[in-house]
């Protein structure tokens, strides 16, 4: 019987296999096309039969591989039993064999087999009428069919009772890198095994799905199968037993970050006595603890921060409870309930809040919610208020590559109306363009609070262009904005009056600024060593609130004020510059404000020792301001050195010290500054 076989272009391997080859581009950087158009390039490829245990195997080996290019024929998959798979491509013998060698343990039965000319020619063909390859990763080099295409010819043969061969469909589709595609066709492969009466082999391709991608819309439909099968009568006559999944399925889990910084910073200068300006320890953590069970998911997370200041002659201590939350999720209806403080930017709410959220999936595509709370921001100019919000939310996925959002909110402060508002996101992603929108319309202000877009479009692997604008209402659009430049108001006793509580929304959006910015950078790889990022960006404040004195009041007179501020700037990355493991790094930019007009140069060096263990980074950065209002000059120069070590994959210490001195030019006076920075972080 014809075995049937897929091949694989490898370009993390071809990167080591053509490093020689000055002619030939890196793999990261050239398309696969471009790389293995020439047959000279790609006449071996590496023979591995493949076998439903194989594919379970080594499915999580294969990542490690990070380009891979998957095609097929439509005539061999046909063919029983399960396919081959060929991996490569290589220029020569001896580089496919050396790739045997290399990986004979994870891939059993590897053999070195010759790519003809007539064969290479068929597969790199432009011809889009030929349908009898599926080119199937990258999406890029999909010009003829690819990975939908399969799937829907395995659809109909399953539909046509022709199980055998649809399973050759799905086990190929499950090796292809894309998650969705693969996670699918791995749940597909364990339904056709039920179909042909494998029930073992149907067991283990859940068992290792559910393993290997434990989160996914997939979940509660593969447990259902396999309760299903694992609950089968043992003895025909319809007796049930426990399932073994049950007892597997449960599982503690913990994980989180812990690290500390000490920070120290002395000043003085020609007209200013040595003093110490800062001393503190900061500590921050993030520390995660779940519980698993086949039906129920139960997680706890608690993050934050502590301020511990250590001068004498000041009191800055503080803390901050960033996360502290119960995550339940029910895995059979997916229904999740989240209580405590968080964070949740699809309900609206922009900032932490204290409170309760629901979500409940109608299906794996589509989702709604509802939230509650109280808002947090960490500060006593807003926190002590009597501030309470609720919002409606829905999402839905049209696929791998779109999503979107919406939601509705409402929040009061002290019973009247402090934000009303709709909006949403939609975002776009594939392997060459990406874009996010973002909008928030305030219906009570009638304004626009929020507008965000950023796409980014990926001309091949050496060339990236990003685009970013955002426009909204600073701070975010708020009754409580009416306390701007009033800081010895009480909102509480300013709303007993009816006439501000008319006016309240009117007062706040006076004293609320309007913020654009936008920005565009270009990126592209000279070659492995050499990376240029190129970028501008713009930015304008307006409607800024002038406040003056009317009648024993401080008010809003105009709101004329505007503060612009525009930048260019061009940085060169340099790896191995002096042959040490090394990267340096060279960067220069000029910026223009309403006020001032600057020039700055950077220069960093990043010395790798000790197996990556240790770095030690020197900087300089020098910068040349001069002020339009009165015509002074000053410079800013400061020096420092980094140094990282990691004495284990999860601890990294750090020290950095150094100095900065900035000089007035016209009037000779100068300050200067020294600091230390000491501290740690710990992964578990």
């Amino acid at each position: 019987m014809r075995t049937a076989f897929i091949a694989i272009g490898l370009m993390w391997l071809a990167a080591s296999a053509f490093a020689a080859d000055s002619n030939v581009g890196s793999p990261e950087k050239t398309g696969l096309m471009e790389l293995y158009k020439d047959h000279a390039n790609a006449g071996f490829a590496v023979q591995w039969p493949v076998s439903a245990g194989g594919i379970n195997a080594v499915r999580g080996k294969l990542p490690r591989y990070s380009y891979l290019a998957f095609y097929t024929s439509a005539q061999l998959l046909q063919n029983q039993p399960l396919p081959l798979v060929h991996m490569g491509f290589f220029r020569t013998r001896t580089e496919a064999e050396k790739f045997v060698e290399d990986n004979a343990g994870a891939f059993n039965g590897l053999r070195v087999v010759s790519v003809s000319a007539a064969e290479h020619k068929r597969l790199f063909a432009p011809s889009s009428r030929d349908q009898a390859l599926f080119w199937l990763q990258p999406a890029a080099m999909d010009n003829r069919a690819g990975a939908q295409a399969v799937l829907a010819e395995a659809k109909n043969l399953y539909m046509n009772e022709q199980y055998q061969r649809a399973l050759n469909y799905y086990s190929v589709l499950s090796l292809v890198s894309d998650q969705d595609i693969s996670v699918w066709a791995q749940e597909l492969t364990g339904l056709t095994y039920e179909r042909l009466g494998h029930r073992e082999f149907a067991l283990q391709t859940y068992q290792d799905l559910l393993v290997n991608h434990p989160e996914g819309s997939w979940v509660s439909r593969v447990q259902q199968r396999l309760r299903a099968l694992e609950t089968a009568a043992d003895d025909g006559k319809g007796a049930l037993r426990k399932s073994q999944y049950n007892q597997q399925r449960e599982k503690f889990y913990w994980r989180g970050v812990l690290g500390q910084t000490y920070s120290y910073m002395e000043r003085g200068g020609k007209t200013i006595p040595d003093e110490d300006v800062l001393a503190a320890l900061y500590t921050h953590y993030d520390l995660t603890a779940g519980y698993r069970l086949p039906e129920h998911e139960l997680e706890m997370r608690l993050s934050g921060y502590d301020v511990a200041d250590m001068l004498d002659h000041v009191d800055n201590d503080k803390t901050a409870l960033k996360r502290l939350y119960l995550d339940y999720t029910h895995v059979e209806t997916g229904l999740n309930l989240v209580g405590g403080r968080q964070k949740d930017f699809d309900s609206g709410m922009y900032h932490y809040f204290d409170g309760v959220s629901v979500k409940y999936p109608l299906n794996p595509r589509w989702r709604i919610g509802a939230n509650a709370g109280v808002p947090v921001q960490f500060s006593d100019f807003y926190d002590y208020m009597d501030r309470e919000f609720f919002s409606l939310q829905t999402s839905f996925d049209w696929d791998q590559h779109w999503g979107v959002a919406a939601y509705v909110t409402q929040q009061t402060v002290y019973g009247e109306t402090d934000r009303a508002a709709f909006g949403g996101r939609a975002q776009y992603f594939t392997e060459k363009f990406s874009t996010f929108a973002n909008v928030d319309y305030d219906y009570e202000f009638a304004e626009v609070n929020l507008l965000r877009w950023q796409g980014t479009y990926k001309f091949d692997n050496r060339n990236q262009l990003a685009l970013n604008y955002g426009r909204q209402r600073s701070p975010l659009l708020s009754a409580t904005n009416v306390l701007l430049g009033q800081p010895y108001l009480n909102l509480e006793q300013y709303l007993q009056t009816q006439a501000n509580r008319d006016y309240l929304l009117f007062h706040a959006l006076e004293r609320t600024s309007l913020y654009e910015s936008g920005s565009i950078s270009y990126q592209h790889h000279v070659d492995e060593n050499l990376e240029i990022l190129a970028d501008i960006y713009h930015s304008v404040s307006s409607d800024v609130p002038i406040f003056g004195m009317e009648e024993g009041d401080l008010k809003v007179q105009s709101n004329d004020a505007e503060y612009r501020y525009s930048s260019a700037g061009l940085q060169a990355t340099i790896n191995n510059f002096i042959g040490m493991n090394d990267t340096a790094t060279l960067g220069l930019r000029i910026s223009d404000t309403t006020l001032s007009s600057s020039n700055m140069v950077h220069v960093s060096e990043r010395i790798r020792l000790f197996s990556n263990k240790l770095s030690i980074t020197p900087r300089v950065h020098l910068k040349y301001t001069e002020d339009k209002g009165d015509e002074t000059a000053q410079t800013n120069l400061r020096g420092s050195l980094a140094l990282n070590y990691r004495p284990w994959r999860n601890t990294e210490l750090r020290l950095e010290m150094g100095n900065e001195v900035m000089r007035d030019l016209d009037e000779k006076n100068h300050i200067d500054f020294s600091y230390l920075y000491v501290g740690y972080q710990v992964r578990f």
